[in-house]
């Protein structure tokens, strides 16, 4: 009985609380798995741009940006998988091209070559190409 009064404060404490609930819409899936999707992306685009090398897999291991259950499905990960794919052969090309235009193939500038990873990965992160991509995706729309 004693604790009655202390159990009423906390009940009333508790039910004048002014709690903002957010609705989860459609509209707010939808920006979930977006986001989801480019993310997952920007990991694998980082992962093979860097020829999926030991430090980059093991910085990825713990990172922990992405959902844990799966949110996007087999097709929605295979999709950011290629995505990746894709933009690692473009670092490739221009890493090529960076080398042979600015250093000559000189060997004398071995330690100078290098990929512009970050900058190609997150100009399609940002990119116009990737929304409208995964815009296009019907199956994105449940």
């Amino acid at each position: 009985m004693k604790y009655l009064p202390i159990l009423g404060l906390i009940i009333i404490l508790l039910l004048s609380c002014n709690r903002k609930v957010q609705n989860f819409t459609k509209s707010n899936e939808r920006q979930f798995l977006d986001k989801e999707l480019k993310l997952s992306f920007f990991k694998d685009c980082l992962r093979y741009g860097n020829n999926n090398s030991e430090p980059v897999r093991q910085v990825l291991k713990y990172d922990i940006s992405l959902q844990m259950d799966f949110p996007l499905g087999v097709e929605g990960y295979k999709l950011a998988d290629s995505l990746g794919r894709m933009i690692s052969d473009r670092i490739k090309a221009d890493s090529i091209y960076q080398y042979e235009r600015y250093l000559g193939n000189n060997p004398d500038f071995k330690d100078l070559y290098g990929s512009r990873v970050l900058l190609h990965c997150l100009d399609f992160y940002d990119s116009a190409e990737l929304d409208s991509i995964i815009e296009s995706r019907a199956w994105w729309n449940r």
